[in-house]
């Protein structure tokens, strides 16, 4: 048996997430990334298990929308002393 190598097994192929095919969820646009997480919820909820690259994308959508919200409104908290400020200015 000289020149013989022992066999390999064969992998198993990865298959690629498919996503289902009726959900029961009804979708809307976030406007919080409390809304996003609630929908991740209701995914997994409907799911055997939720793919870590579909949770990851999920948090970090979430985090973003928070940090837009705060940026907002440190905005609009700026215009409004800025108009204030204006208002005195004004004879």
């Amino acid at each position: 048996m000289v020149g013989k190598l022992p066999r390999q097994q064969t992998p198993e192929p990865v298959r690629a997430y498919q996503p289902p095919r009726e959900l029961s969820t009804v979708w809307y646009t976030p406007k919080k990334g409390k809304d996003v997480q609630d929908q991740l919820r209701a995914i997994s909820s409907q799911e055997v298990a939720v793919p870590r690259s579909i949770r990851t994308l999920f948090g970090k959508t979430s985090k973003a929308l928070d940090l837009k919200s705060v940026e907002i409104a440190i905005l609009r908290y700026d215009k409004r002393d800025l108009e204030k400020q204006l208002e005195t200015l004004k004879p």
